[in-house]
């Protein structure tokens, strides 16, 4: 009973996704729109985007174990890297912004490839994004089934 239950589940949600994205690829064409929600993305929904990013898995499993373990000096360790990590962004980002109007921007590696005239910086982008995220997202997985 259970198997079928979860198998009509994941039927219907598999479904809802088919729909959703047939809907959406007819309605949006351009990879300028599909990146940057139509160069109208907002600092306040940039902001909550990036917020949902940084809040993932690790920051409700790992760091409640970690200040478990290392006390208060966590909680300064936290303090400290995300004051600089957060001026490191901004100091970015206006650099990356202020470059990225002059040109036509459909991503980061497009960016780059533009930036140095040459499709490796492209892909190198990509391929460092794939090689940093595949173990992220492998360590997610592994604290969600220890948290279950």
């Amino acid at each position: 009973m259970l198997l079928q239950t979860l198998i009509v589940a994941a039927a219907i949600y598999v479904a809802m996704l088919l729909f959703i994205t047939s809907f959406s690829r007819a309605k949006e064409r351009s990879s300028k729109t599909y990146f940057l929600a139509g160069a109208d993305l907002g600092a306040l929904l940039g902001f909550f985007t990036f917020a949902a990013t940084l809040f993932s898995t690790f920051t409700f499993l790992g760091m409640p174990d970690f200040f478990r373990e290392h006390g208060v000096g966590a909680w300064i360790f936290l303090a400290v890297s995300d004051m600089v990590m957060v001026f490191g962004l901004i100091a970015v980002g206006f650099y990356v912004r202020k470059r990225a109007v002059q040109h036509a921007y459909y991503g980061m590696s497009g960016f780059l490839s533009d930036m140095y005239q040459s499709k490796w910086a492209g892909y190198v982008a990509l391929l460092g994004a794939f090689l940093f995220l595949t173990p992220y997202v492998a360590i997610q997985i592994r604290g969600v089934a220890l948290f279950f």
